[in-house]
This record gives structure tokens, C-alpha cells and sequence, in this order.
């Protein structure tokens, strides 16, 4: 009963020193952006939800030509089919899947919070190194102007997804306090 105590006891560290880090005020940033991301999805790309069906389709059968046994197929046509009812699922509800719970799945959350984490990682990594690459162009002497725009907007991208993984950790540290 101590082990599980002290692991609660961490895990709320673990989510104060995310919102020391900005967490808590990132998120209502998150949640603007997202109302807005499905206003234009709706009134800008109305045909959306066809094409990203006709997307997944012919991805599908592209897999499903490579496909071995049966197994595989129909873990295939259950993923296409899961993605095309979970894209209609957030065009519906307006609402992302990795910030929001699925109250009929409570669990699949979690997956989506390490893969949007990833993503945002994979951000970071990719901001670090065009910061030092242009960091070397500046030493070099190549376009100031264009170097210090690309500076700047590199600057903002690092800090975003820095953000981004924060939020992601703080949710999956709150997921597992009361993931009973």
C-alpha cells in the first residue's frame, strides 16, 4: 500500500512541475486552436471527411495486397475502419482525440497521448537541429535577414512543441492517478 502512495505521491510532482513548466496555461491556448481547427475543417474543407475516407481506402487495399495471412487482413480492415470512425468521431464531437477522452473507451486515450507525444518530440528534435543549423549560418555569415526570420519562427516551433510534450506528459501522469 506504501508502493502505490508513494507512486501517487510522484505522479503529482510529476504533474506540478508541469505546470510550473507551463502546462496549465498552455492548454486553454491548445483548446482555442482546436475550436478553430474545426471551424475551418468544416466550413473551408466540407468534403474532408470523404477524402480522408477515400485516403484510408486505397492505403487499405494497398496493405491488404501485402497481406499474408488472414490475420493480417483483418487486423488491417480493423485499423481503417477504426481510424475512419475515430476521424468522424472528432469531426462530430469537434474535439481531438488525444485531448479528449472517449467515455466509451476510457483506455484509448493513452495511446493517443504517446503518439501525439512522439510526434511532438520528433518536433523538437527537427527544431533543435535547423536552430543550430542556422545558428552556423549566422557565424558563417550567409543572409542575416532571411536566417533571422528563420531563426525566430524555429524559436517559436522548439517552443510550441516543448509545450505540446509538457501537456502531453502532465495528461499522461493525471491518466495514470486515476487510471483505476
Amino acid at each position: 500500500m506504501v508502493i502505490i502512495l508513494e507512486k501517487k505521491e510522484d505522479l503529482k510532482r510529476k504533474i506540478e512541475l508541469c505546470n510550473k513548466l507551463g502546462a496549465s496555461k498552455f492548454k486553454p491556448w491548445v483548446l482555442r486552436i482546436e475550436r478553430l481547427k474545426f471551424k475551418v475543417l468544416k466550413n473551408v474543407f466540407p468534403s474532408l471527411p470523404n477524402r480522408f475516407e477515400k485516403y484510408c481506402k486505397k492505403n487499405r487495399d494497398r496493405k491488404l495486397k501485402k497481406a499474408n495471412s488472414n490475420e493480417e487482413r483483418e487486423l488491417i480492415l480493423y485499423d481503417y475502419r477504426h481510424q475512419i470512425i475515430e476521424f468522424r468521431r472528432e469531426l462530430i464531437n469537434e474535439q481531438n482525440r488525444n485531448y479528449h477522452i472517449n467515455k466509451s473507451n476510457p483506455t484509448e486515450i493513452l495511446k493517443y497521448l504517446y503518439w501525439n507525444k512522439r510526434v511532438h518530440q520528433k518536433g523538437l528534435i527537427k527544431d533543435s537541429i535547423l536552430i543550430i543549423l542556422t545558428i552556423i549560418g549566422l557565424f558563417i555569415g550567409l543572409s542575416p535577414t532571411i536566417l533571422f526570420s528563420s531563426l525566430f519562427v524555429e524559436l517559436i516551433s522548439l517552443f510550441i512543441n516543448f509545450q505540446c510534450v509538457n501537456i502531453q506528459n502532465s495528461h499522461i501522469y493525471r491518466y495514470k492517478l486515476i487510471e483505476k
